[in-house]
């Protein structure tokens, strides 16, 4: 009996050794998930303080930081940090979460969100600061936003990265200079590192509120040579393109030849539009004859074909998918018109004028461009800017001629048109806003939801068309980056605005 009780014993003291072994053995090492992004965006000097961040540098914001609203294609406004709203004629009372922290530990709350909304009011080219008369706290997680008169696209504004949220107690403790280089957020990612120019990298953030982060890391490598990102993307070096290009459609189709995903805006394709000087009154672009005039000079059908099917010629600010398009506004290929009007306006003889072109542009584009207005007697020089250049000019203004640009496409179309067209956008700022167009823009906002905006939705593009106040070239799509295969669920391109979902994002083994 003795030997047996032994045995036993000996077999439950062995068994209880194993389970030890079991519970205190190191865990097996799990492979770091890790996203690398090759994207053109340069300015990212600027990467932590969002309401004074440039276009390009709020990109390099999306994954630290969290909006107070999010919106779908089809307009909807949907919870994020504020879980619920309501609308008092001009005044919003947002709930917000009261679960969500700082990358640095500090709350999230009513205090927080006020501190960074009167920051966003001191900025003049704050689309949704300029929106904003005050700010009440009304209890530790709600807020009161009084609105100077309410608008449709204040909603549209608050999500944007630029409106993102970040710690006041960092602000204060570290400065202005400090936060730019050191974004502490409420986001799924916590930025790690930034080297301006060169890339940055972000982590997972272990305390973010919602659904994900699903991966560890995000590795952004800056290059504004688009052959160079896809050769990284082709050997492996990187498993994602962020671009910002309509052209480079030779790259593209051998990319997706090769099996990668293009992605572009899933509302609809990307105009690429010049901005003329008219403005000012002794450019000859003052006229509206002769911007008609540049309009007809230019065979946009054939310009189209440089896009390898990518592009559709563009002569409204709406592509022909788009419910607004008319198609009888087109200015088709006519140089003997272009001619007329432009003897009509006082210059028989042509003029000369300067195109003003970021050097990521497509130059076949604007060779072709200079050689139609060189037919009609229009000499126009070409000026390439850097990236960052090209975005001063059309903050600072220009002279006698054309800057080019891309315009993001926005499920709610006046509110995406007042950023660039209305008279305080701040942005192409020498491009002749009446007061008439201007009007158009913010009667429409006024209203209480899309459906009835649109009235005046039709009336401001029909505006553009009549007055030539911008001239559109051609409609691209899948003009937002280039992916592998196993790169999931980023929704790049979603909402129009050229933004993504990181923390939905994942790598598929």
């Amino acid at each position: 009996i003795m030997k047996k009780l032994g045995k036993v014993i000996s077999v439950l003291l062995a068994a209880v050794m194993l389970m030890a072994v079991c519970v205190y053995a190191e865990p097996a090492a799990q492979e770091e998930s890790v996203l690398r992004i090759g994207t053109t965006t340069e300015g990212t000097g600027n990467i932590g303080v969002p309401w004074s961040a440039t276009g390009q540098s709020a990109k390099a914001t999306v994954p630290g930081v969290d909006t107070l609203v999010e919106m779908d294609k089809e307009g909807n406004v949907l919870p994020s940090l504020a879980q619920e709203w309501d609308i008092d004629g001009n005044v919003i009372t947002f709930r917000l979460r009261d679960d969500v922290v700082f990358h640095d530990g500090t709350p999230f709350n009513a205090e927080a969100a006020k501190w960074n909304m009167d920051q966003w009011t001191t900025n003049p080219f704050c689309a949704a600061g300029n929106e904003i008369e005050s700010v009440e706290i009304i209890d530790d997680y709600t807020i009161a936003v009084t609105l100077k008169q309410f608008s449709t696209g204040f909603f549209s504004n608050l999500t944007l990265s630029y409106f993102g949220f970040i710690s006041p107690t960092a602000y204060e403790e570290n400065g202005q200079e400090w936060c730019e280089a050191n974004l502490v957020s409420t986001g799924p990612f916590k930025l790690e590192s930034i080297n301006p120019g060169s890339g940055w990298v972000y982590v997972k953030n272990e305390d973010y509120w919602g659904d994900g982060p699903y991966i560890d890391r995000l590795e952004y490598t800056v290059n504004t040579n688009s052959s160079t990102l896809k050769l990284m993307l082709e050997s492996n070096e990187i498993d994602m393109i962020l671009w910002d290009s309509d052209g480079d459609a030779e790259i593209k189709s051998t990319l997706e030849a090769e099996g990668y995903e293009l992605m572009g805006y899933q509302i609809g394709g990307e105009p690429t539009v010049f901005f003329p000087s008219s403005l000012d009154e002794d450019s000859p672009l003052s006229d509206v004859r002769v911007r008609q005039a540049v309009d007809y000079a230019i065979d946009k059908e054939t310009i189209a074909m440089i896009g390898n099917g990518y592009w559709n010629a563009a002569y409204q600010l709406v592509g022909e998918q788009n419910p607004y398009y008319k198609a009888e506004n087109v200015r088709s290929f006519d140089q003997d018109k272009a001619k007329e009007l432009l003897a009509e306006a006082g210059y028989p003889d042509g003029f000369s004028m300067t195109i003003y072109v970021e050097e990521n542009a497509d130059m076949n584009v604007i060779v072709a461009m200079q050689a139609y207005l060189d037919m009609v007697g229009i000499k126009a020089d070409i000026v390439i800017n850097s990236q960052n250049d090209q975005f001063g000019m059309a903050m600072g203004g220009w002279s006698n001629g054309y800057l080019l640009a891309n315009i993001p496409v926005e499920v709610n179309y006046l509110s995406g048109a007042s950023g660039y067209l209305a008279q305080d956008a701040g942005k192409f700022v020498s491009v002749d806003k009446s007061d008439e167009m201007n009007a158009m823009i913010y009667d429409g906002l006024g209203q209480p939801s899309l459906a009835d905006a649109a009235s005046y939705t039709e009336e401001f593009i029909q505006y553009v068309f009549d007055e030539a106040v911008v001239m559109p070239m051609y409609i691209s799509e899948k003009t937002l980056g280039a992916k592998a295969s196993y790169v999931k669920d980023d929704n790049v391109g979603y909402l129009g605005k050229g933004d993504w979902t990181p923390q939905s994002c994942y790598i598929e083994k």
